[in-house]
């Protein structure tokens, strides 16, 4: 009983870790400027579902709320570019 619940723990500890590692580097390329966000929707491109599987971090978006969906998001970012 003790090993599963600490496999379970484990499992818990390492997941919440590995996103919250991933939300840092995210908000870090995004704070580089549009050479930042290029390159993460280069990377996001590159991963099947990446964007299904809500990786992409809510934005910002400059007139306005938080870009929650797939959709908003891929607004936010051309609008960052255009």
């Amino acid at each position: 009983m003790r090993y599963k619940e600490a496999r379970n723990y484990k499992k818990s500890l390492v997941k919440v870790t590995l996103t919250q590692a991933h939300r840092r580097r995210v908000q870090q390329i995004i704070e580089k400027g549009p050479h930042g966000m290029w390159h993460l929707a280069k990377c996001a491109c590159n991963r099947d579902g990446a964007y299904e599987c809500d990786i992409t971090p809510s934005l910002k978006q400059t007139d306005g709320p938080f870009a929650e969906t797939v959709d908003e998001k891929a607004l936010a970012f051309q609008a960052a570019f255009s």
